[in-house]
């Protein structure tokens, strides 16, 4: 049975005071922060990342690092390693749209670009239609029947798998933009990536064939109260403390449904989505990720991820800090660093992991905890209350039945 990262119970989570090793270690984090705060420049050409656990740095080959290409040549040597032909599902939402236009800026071969709404998928992408040619493919399908899926992915080489029920790829915007009315939420992700697990089995070593946009905090529900109350900024905000409709346990069910198959497979768990707060990818597990990031810079990732062997069988949480320049080398010795999802967690760098990203949140107050529901940072700031109500006694708008 495959591990929930984060969990506390289904995670197989190492717990007590034996860090070893691979415990990223106060003097670690101090020194981190340190070049956070004195040294943006040096973190321009760092990749910054927070792992589940200290991870002594392997030999990986990058698509930069493999064949010693600039950033300059990013895009055409991306274009080189993608898959002939990438299947993107849930295209004519807002994440799906970006991760489109990402891999025919990097050249991919084929974009099939599958959502229920053929009409509205013509419309959206007119323009890249007419510029792509038919390197753009558009099929309307139910991502929740199982075998209409497999039959619009047939012949594709790897997919992504953006449907998030909604309008939006982070859980308040999925449940506000709630219309699925066929399928509950559970049932539409698990049938589908059921079915995407089955179509592309493979057991071989490379590049995930099924990258999942899942969402940070999908694990929070199920800890512990005493790691509750030890990790309030993320164990206490909006989305966890009242999960609506059991979205966060319905998203964590459809991971283990990938999990569970024989398919290589990449779980990404990105915080709030935005439109802007375009800046750098941090890459992290343990679900302790609280912040935003652009839908833009998301797609980016998700796309590089097709070609990075190091990505598959990991599950992780993407945020961005605001301002820096996006890494151009890939992402290949990052993924590195990270834990595959049948390998123990240790809870002290959890820990750990969450007081460096607590520092890292957007505003100036940076209380998520003190978040209401549909309420933002700078709200907080200046004392203004969110659309929804003061904390503890928001309206949250019933689901569409």
């Amino acid at each position: 049975m495959a591990r929930v990262l984060g969990t506390s119970g289904r995670s197989g989570v190492r717990s007590g005071g034996k860090l070893g090793a691979r415990f990223l270690s106060s003097v670690t984090l101090a020194a981190l922060m340190l070049t956070v705060s004195m040294h943006p420049r040096r973190l321009q050409d760092d990749n910054f990342t927070l792992a589940r656990s200290w991870r002594p740095s392997q030999p990986c080959r990058s698509r930069a690092t493999a064949s010693g290409a600039s950033p300059a040549s990013g895009a055409r040597e991306l274009a080189l390693l993608l898959p002939g032909s990438v299947a993107v599902i849930g295209a004519t939402g807002k994440l799906g749209r970006e991760v489109v236009s990402e891999l025919l800026a990097n050249g991919c071969q084929q974009v099939i670009a599958i959502s229920r709404d053929l009409d509205k998928a013509k419309d959206q992408f007119a323009e890249a239609e007419q510029a792509a040619g038919q390197r753009l493919k558009l099929l309307s399908c139910d991502a929740g029947d199982g075998n209409a899926l497999a039959a619009a992915c047939e012949g594709a080489d790897a997919a992504v798998w953006c449907v998030s029920g909604g309008a939006g790829g982070d859980p308040l915007s999925q449940f506000f933009g709630f219309v699925e009315k066929t399928f509950s939420m559970a049932t539409l992700d698990e049938r589908g990536l059921k079915a995407l697990g089955e179509l592309f089995v493979d057991t071989s070593d490379g590049p995930p064939k099924v990258v999942m946009v899942s969402s940070a905090a999908v694990t929070r529900p199920m800890w512990s109260e005493e790691k509750k109350q030890r990790l309030p900024g993320c164990a206490d905000i909006p989305i966890v403390r009242l999960n609506p409709d059991g979205i966060l346990d319905k998203k964590v069910k459809a991971e283990d449904v990938l999990r569970e198959s024989s398919a290589r497979y990449s779980v990404v768990r990105p915080v709030g989505l935005k439109d802007e707060w375009r800046g750098r990818p941090v890459l992290t597990q343990g679900d302790v990720a609280v912040g935003r990031i652009s839908r833009a810079d998301l797609a980016k990732v998700l796309v590089e991820l097709l070609v990075e062997p190091e990505a598959s069988g990991k599950t992780f949480e993407v945020l961005a800090v605001a301002g820096y320049p996006a890494n151009a080398g890939g992402y290949g010795s990052t993924l590195a660093t990270l834990r595959r999802d049948d390998e123990l967690l240790d809870e002290a760098a959890v820990t750990a992991t969450y007081h460096v990203l607590q520092q890292l949140l957007p505003g100036e107050k940076q209380d998520s905890a003190g978040l209401a529901m549909g309420q933002t940072y700078e709200q907080i700031d200046v004392g203004e209350v969110g659309r929804l109500g003061k904390r503890g006694e928001e309206v949250v708008p019933s689901r569409v039945a």
